[in-house]
């Protein structure tokens, strides 16, 4: 089993520093590359982040296809690219520990361990950062198993101290977090985060080899911190690493297998926000912070497959019976069960009584 705590892991950090002159990009281990946008790439995605404003998303999406991904296109060495969604952040989605927790934007399951490997740079994750931030990440953390020669000789934890103009290119299986900026904690720490960037040539072979892509859509409160009410910082990233390392999801949080093909390995997230085809009207409140969708809901790849669990009751139904079921497997990690167990009947009690 993974003995290493959170603390033990971030006590040997390895400090990434890439001065404000640095040019084209900087390749680390585990598949990460820092990269330094040109003018004309950064000054397109400034266009559409505005202050007052908030996030234009047409020019966004301008901004994002024909200069973004280009870059990334080339900087991974593929024949073509595309990305799903992105969100427009500011400080306020790191206050929120939105980001500011270990997690992965993207989970994998199922198959081999090699063959979760070779899947997993077929999926990736950027942030465009246009103020001073810290982009901590854990060295071989794309695929694990919670072993302990894992934590003893591979898991290493890498702070990169972020200029701004720079972007992160990433495998969105990688365990990360967002951190504050060594040389200006308070700074606006405003994002761009791309998800499920891949190259589409290879969406035929995946989806005809079962290589599939879960997306479950989730009730908004599962993603409400609200265990931050209940453990301090330091025990709540230590049960989030452990839980990450063992690849285990979150525990309000379930698998939903891969029926067609369980011995595939096969990625899964889970997701508030519905990709509606349309730009909603957007609040004082909602500038930004918000999910923007980079393609329309008809041009979704074959092997990506939406799971809509929004109803209350069916997501708590089936989050219990996950959580019974894994309970034996889990060994140390069984009281973090026992609270699933707890929150589901409290969650219950509650919507049962909201709706009298």
């Amino acid at each position: 089993m993974f003995k290493n705590s959170y603390k033990d892991i971030t006590s040997k950090i390895v400090e990434k520093r890439i001065g404000s002159k640095a040019t084209n990009s900087v390749l680390f281990n585990s598949n990460v590359k820092l990269i330094r946008l040109t003018g004309e790439e950064l000054t397109s995605v400034h266009k559409a982040f505005d202050d007052n404003k908030g996030v234009d998303d047409s020019m966004l999406k301008i901004s994002l296809i024909e200069h973004i991904l280009p870059r990334f296109k080339n900087e991974l060495g593929w024949s073509n690219i595309r990305s799903i969604k992105c969100r427009a952040n500011d400080r306020k989605t790191f206050e929120q520990r939105y980001n500011a927790d270990c997690h992965r934007d993207r989970h994998l399951f199922g198959g081999t361990s090699g063959q979760r490997i070779n899947l997993s740079v077929q999926n990736y994750s950027a942030v465009i950062y246009l103020d001073k931030a810290v982009f901590r990440y854990f060295s071989n953390s794309s695929v694990t198993f919670g072993l302990e020669e894992e934590s003893l000789n591979l898991i290493r934890c890498v702070d990169v101290e972020i200029e701004p103009g720079m972007a992160v290119l990433f495998p969105s299986s990688l365990i990360h977090q967002a951190r504050k900026s060594i040389d200006d904690p308070n700074s606006r720490r405003r994002t761009i985060v791309m998800f499920d960037i891949e190259n589409p040539d290879n969406d035929k072979f995946r989806y005809m080899t079962n290589e599939l892509h879960n997306i479950v859509m989730c009730p908004k409160w599962t993603q409400w911190a609200f265990f931050h009410n209940f453990f301090n910082e330091d025990n709540l990233s230590n049960i989030a690493f452990k839980r990450l390392m063992c690849n285990h999801p979150y525990s309000w949080r379930y698998i939903v297998d891969n029926q067609n093909s369980k011995d595939k390995p096969y990625f899964i997230h889970w997701q508030i926000t519905q990709n509606k085809g349309k730009k909603d009207k957007i609040s004082e409140k909602q500038k930004f912070n918000r999910s923007i969708y980079l393609i329309n809901p008809d041009e979704y790849p074959e092997h990506c497959k939406l799971i809509d669990h929004r109803n209350n009751i069916l997501y708590i139904k089936t989050l219990f019976f996950y959580s019974i079921k894994e309970f034996p497997y889990t060994y140390g990690l069984a009281g973090q069960h026992m609270w699933t167990i707890f929150t589901v009947i409290v969650l219950g009690i509650l919507l049962k009584t909201g709706s009298k």
